[in-house]
């Protein structure tokens, strides 16, 4: 027993372990919102630009050359058959002259002709009138008149008669040959008249210049180079080609935001009413 008393006595004794201090925790406040049916948005916020429905690429059709000048400049109203741009033709603009003086002689060279061949058949149909009175007179009288003289006068007649056929045949020919000559240059100008049309570009409607071809005086125009295009600004569409293009769908209202004001509208087109043949059009 005493040894059990005694090694009691050197244990040491635990320290009592205190509570940790109380905090009185901050009240938690809690914002609430009442809950109400309604729909549900989806938003795409983005950026497109207007361009005209109707619009019209013009260049040189059939013909290539050297440009001469470009009368108009982008953002530029024009009218309908407003010159746009013409290629350099000083060489088509002398053939067209000499042409021109060409067939001017042609047809004054018919006229001259045709005055000719009148006074000079009138001449031979009068000799031949005089004749034919002189052989009726010689018949009138008769054995009085010797026969190789009434023979002279009648192969004389008949000489005459036969050079005014021939000289009316010879100007029906000359007549036919004249005004094939002027047919064929009246063709021959209107031929250089349409190269020299070929040569100008009009604008086809009264629009707005939406595009005009980077290019100088004196450079090389290959025919069906695009020069200029022509918008009808009476009707616009807006166009996007962004990456968010398939949020839309054909028939959705959206809400375009202008300088102007706000715009309501809907999409009309979308990538997936295109046919593939027609995709550059909208590219």
């Amino acid at each position: 027993i005493f040894a059990i008393a005694s090694n009691r006595r050197f244990l040491p004794q635990e320290e009592q372990i205190l509570a940790p201090p109380l905090k009185k925790p901050k009240e938690i406040s809690y914002k609430v919102h009442k809950v109400e049916k309604s729909s549900i948005e989806n938003k795409v916020l983005t950026r497109a630009y207007f361009r005209h429905e109707r619009s019209f690429d013009v260049s040189f059709n059939n013909r290539d050359g050297y440009l001469k000048d470009l009368y108009v400049t982008n953002g530029e109203y024009v009218s309908k058959g407003q010159i746009l741009a013409v290629l350099d033709v000083e060489t088509l603009i002398n053939e067209i002259e000499i042409s021109e003086i060409q067939l001017a002689g042609n047809i004054e060279g018919l006229e001259q002709l045709k005055s000719i061949s009148t006074i000079n058949l009138s001449i031979l149909e009068i000799q031949i009138k005089e004749l034919r009175s002189d052989l009726d007179k010689k018949k009138l009288l008769g054995t009085s008149v010797a026969p190789v003289e009434v023979e002279k006068l009648e192969n004389l007649l008949s000489i005459q008669e036969l050079d005014l056929e021939q000289q009316t045949i010879n100007y029906k020919y000359d007549f036919s040959n004249a005004e094939r000559q002027i047919e064929l240059e009246k063709l021959k100008l209107k031929q250089l008249k349409l190269e020299m049309n070929k040569a100008t570009i009009k604008s086809p409607i009264s629009g707005l210049v939406t595009h005009v071809a980077y290019l100088h005086p004196g450079e090389y125009v290959p025919s069906y180079k695009t020069i200029v295009t022509v918008g009808d600004p009476s009707t616009v569409i807006l166009q996007y080609n962004g990456r968010e293009h398939n949020y839309f769908n054909l028939g959705m209202n959206i809400n375009v935001l202008a300088k102007s004001g706000d715009v309501k509208g809907k999409v009309v087109l979308t990538p997936r009413e295109v046919s593939s043949d027609d995709i550059e059009k909208y590219a």
